[in-house]
């Protein structure tokens, strides 16, 4: 791999770490850090956590909002990632359980790193419709 591809992957596991522990309910400083200050995230569909969320202040409030729909904490599996450049793209699985029943969705993430750090993010859901109706269920009960 060559060494810049490498350093975007470091980079980019950095990130991964810090999310993955901030959604099992653990502190968000460190991936806000890890967020540039012009940040783009781009989550598709019509629940309450879509939309293109734009600087690291709204990257954060979507962090927030999509775990106090989940309920506090959520679990995300990460499975195979691809580097080419400053791009990684990242297949993860994503759980929650709500009033006794297990939700989960599939989602490839596509990431742009800019100086060690997300410029740029697409949430890419395996299936749209499912992953809406799951965040749109969700968003009905009380967190």
């Amino acid at each position: 791999m060559p060494a810049d591809e490498t350093a975007t992957l470091r980079a980019f596991e950095t990130f991964a770490l810090a999310q993955s522990a901030m959604y099992r309910g653990e502190g968000e400083d460190r991936v806000r850090e890890l967020l540039a200050p012009d940040v783009i995230w781009h989550v598709p569909g019509t629940s309450g956590i879509a939309g293109d969320h734009r600087g690291r202040d709204a990257v954060m409030d979507y962090f927030d909002r999509r775990r106090a729909i989940a309920g506090g904490a959520m679990a995300i599996s990460h499975g195979a990632r691809l580097v080419s450049a400053d791009v990684v793209v990242q297949l993860a699985d994503g759980e929650v359980e709500r009033d006794d029943e297990l939700l989960r969705w599939r989602t490839v993430g596509v990431y742009r790193m800019d100086d060690g750090l997300v410029a740029e993010a697409w949430l890419v859901p395996f299936d749209l419709a499912a992953f809406d109706a799951i965040w749109t269920t969700l968003g009905r009960h009380p967190g």
